[in-house]
């Protein structure tokens, strides 16, 4: 592009263009003649170009001239001497420019590619409810289509330079009624199988959840989700049909993701499916009792991914057995994440592959009740083997379940997520449940369903597939909202009901003892011994959804109206003495502060004997205004703060391996809906998904751009 000054008169334009961008009268730019003959020094041009140059932007013109290549005063007498004189000016001008520009960005922290690992994997992650478009979803502009254009996906977590691809398995894709005897749909199988296939085209890893919250409804109608000890089989036999089908490619693999959302905003407050809560608590609930429900919930997560990890160990980390399962496969669902793995391979990028995040097949919800039910712990094993058989080969990365406490907590507890189940005190809309009970079983069948997962896969095909599984938990960190002992002790209660929740059944085989100790009335489901060795170390890594802090004071126990969230005995807030303690972001749940992921991974490196991390989900929204955004300052900043932070914590010695920011492209936000974007690309719904890369991504990109080579690099403000 050339911009034209010209010489005998005053009017600006700038060429290449269908329609000139700006005119405006500029006195003080000399005709070439004066320019030529008076010899007016550089640096004064440069200063009043640099003045117009303000003028411009003050209009919002987007077109500036220092991106172009040279500069033509068209005036035929002088015009080589002008040009080679003006170029000379163009790097003057583009100088003060960047130091002007630098200013602008002073508070935003300076990362280098080099600053991290050479072997530290860089990611971006998504959950398959959440942008695959379903047939079965009532509204049909549900979810951005990556069922059809994964191969764009990949392509741009490519072009920003990803290594890996954290997304989940969608259950109801794979086992459209949960479990095996409903049978298994080869169209579902087929995605992965070609997501995949993709992924490790592209050079990228997959990173797999089994489960991210999208249990099977008939799972939930059968014998209440992960609130029936039946999830664990079927999570197992589902996380052994992930591990058989796609454990070939896929060596990461996360049982659940955030098992404690699921029982806090399932089962006590009761926000999301099925949306349990006791009626005090959320009097739209479905039903529930949020002082049993929760522990029942998470309990059964913590069980199902016990399963899952056990399955996973004993049958695919010895030998690969790729044996047909009864009911047949959808293998259309096969060959897409067969398509989507290959074109990132293709592409450089590791596919991180989720087994489950929150979409339970319709039929096991019927069947037993989703997670609620024991049977949901095979059929979720048999699920992720089908994916461990189908994907594995090119699958190094799986996570069983994406957030199982976000499911306890919103389908059970508050009754705001699928199946809305809660107590009727907490939402008198929930469809049925118990916020004292049921969060508790179903968070018990996650761990279960999530144990039976990685167990097969480590029996049948780890050794073979070499590939790593693990759980992505979600939880803000919480501080004490004073320096008094009994806030001290209500923060530390908070993260038990949360985090601990679930790490520490993984962990060491048993519940943290602030639940033992304040769970009454025997509500909190116990391990058998071989369930707690089926637990013990099942895992290979820890995921980490991390996006806010919260404030915690101690509060009186709750003597009625009991949910899991009353039985923590502590008030969580946002501000203290009147101050947040972070910006709002376009939720007003998402109050920005970036030291609470350095030490959330630092209590996690203390606490649970130094296990190898991944950040699986951090970003951050921004209201959706029904107009085209890109210039997501606010994103960018929140990155790069946070990565400052997980920089801090691997100098001081924890093992975070990776990081995926969330979210690849703007979804359909789970409650919000449309009404909030996460994404580093933009995507516009209402002009069929087109996808366009915001500030962030091109952020990434020129942090990822920076190979590591142990030179000091700067990463340029864009």
């Amino acid at each position: 592009m050339v911009i034209w000054i010209l010489p005998n008169g005053d009017n600006i334009g700038i060429s290449g263009q269908e329609q000139v961008l700006t005119k405006m009268t500029v006195k003080m730019f000399p005709k070439a003649d004066d320019f030529q003959n008076q010899a007016q020094p550089l640096e004064d041009l440069a200063r009043r170009i640099l003045r117009y140059y303000r003028i411009l932007n003050d209009k919002k013109i987007v077109y500036t001239i220092f991106l172009l290549p040279s500069i033509l005063f068209i005036d035929t007498k002088h015009e080589k001497t002008m040009r080679s004189k003006c170029l000379l000016l163009l790097l003057i001008i583009t100088s003060i420019y960047v130091g002007v520009s630098a200013k602008n960005h002073s508070s935003r922290p300076i990362l280098r590619r080099s600053d991290f690992p050479e072997d530290f994997i860089f990611g971006s992650a998504t959950s398959a409810y959440q942008v695959l478009l379903m047939k079965m979803v009532e509204d049909q502009v549900s979810g951005t289509p990556s069922l059809k254009i994964f191969q764009e996906d990949v392509n741009l977590l490519h072009q920003i330079g990803f290594h890996a691809y954290r997304f989940s398995i969608s259950w109801s894709r794979i086992l459209p009624r949960g479990d095996l005897k409903g049978g298994i749909n080869q169209a579902g199988v087929d995605y992965y199988n070609n997501l995949i296939n993709q992924l490790l085209l592209k050079g990228m890893k997959p990173f797999v959840t089994i489960f991210h919250w999208d249990l099977p409804e008939a799972l939930e109608h059968a014998y209440g989700g992960f609130l029936g000890a039946e999830i664990v089989n079927d999570f197992r036999d589902y996380a052994e049909l992930c591990f058989q089908k796609f454990g070939d490619r896929v060596k990461h693999w996360v049982t659940v993701n955030e098992p404690f959302t699921v029982v806090r905003d399932a089962y006590i407050i009761g926000q999301k499916a099925p949306g349990r809560c006791s009626s005090f608590t959320n009097p739209n609930c479905t039903g529930g009792d949020g002082a049993t429900e929760p522990y029942i919930v998470g309990h059964n997560f913590l069980l199902a991914h016990g399963a899952a990890v056990k399955i996973y160990r004993e049958k695919y980390q010895v030998c690969l057995l790729c044996g047909d399962l009864k009911g047949g496969i959808n293998q259309a669902g096969v060959d897409y994440y067969n398509n989507l793995i290959n074109q990132l391979l293709l592409k450089g990028m590791k596919p991180f592959v989720t087994i489950f995040h929150w979409d339970l097949p319709e039929a096991l919800e019927h069947a037993y009740g989703g997670f609620l039910g024991a049977e949901i712990v095979n059929d979720f094993r048999d699920y992720a083997e089908l994916c461990f058989q189908k994907f594995g080969d090119r699958v190094k990365h799986w996570v069983t379940v994406n957030e199982p406490f976000t499911v306890v907590r919103d389908a059970y507890i508050i009754g705001q997520k699928a199946p809305g189940r809660c107590s009727s005190f907490t939402n008198p809309n929930c469809t049925g449940g118990d916020g004292a009970t049921e969060p508790y079983i179903v968070g018990h069948n996650f761990l279960l369903a999530h144990g039976a997962a990685v167990k097969i896969y480590r029996e049948k095909y780890q050794a073979i597939q070499k590939g790593k599984i693990g759980i992505a938990l979600n939880t803000e960190w919480h501080y004490p909202y004073s320096d008094s002992y009994a806030d001290k002790l209500a923060a530390a209660r908070a993260t038990a009901f949360t985090f601990d929740y679930f790490l520490e059944p993984i962990v060491y085989g048993r519940y943290p003892a602030e639940m033992v100790n304040h769970v009454k009335d025997g509500r909190l489901p116990t391990f058998t011994p071989e369930e707690s060795s089926m637990l013990k170390g099942s895992y290979d890594f820890i995921g980490l959804n991390y996006y806010l802090s919260f404030y915690v004071k101690d509060v009186r126990c709750a003597t009625e109206n009991i949910t899991m969230y009353t039985d923590r005995c502590a008030s969580i807030v946002g501000e203290r003495n009147g101050v947040p303690i972070g910006p709002t972001a376009g939720s007003s749940w998402l109050m920005i502060y970036p030291k609470g992921i350095r030490d959330l991974l630092l209590h996690a490196k203390l606490k649970y004997n130094d296990p190898v991390l991944y950040i699986t989900e951090n970003g951050v929204n921004e209201p959706n205004t029904g107009e085209i955004f890109l210039n997501d300052d606010l994103r960018i900043d929140y990155y790069a703060n946070h990565l400052k932070m997980v920089r801090d914590a691997i100098s001081m010695g924890v093992n975070v391996k990776g990081y995926f920011a969330w979210s690849l492209m703007d979804n359909f936000e789970w409650s919000e809906g449309y009404t909030v974007r996460f994404g580093i690309v933009y995507v516009d719904f209402r002009n069929g998904r087109k996808r366009y890369p915001k500030k962030s991504a091109k952020w990434f990109r020129r942090l990822l751009k920076g190979k590591y080579n142990g030179t000091k690099q700067q990463v340029a403000v864009m």
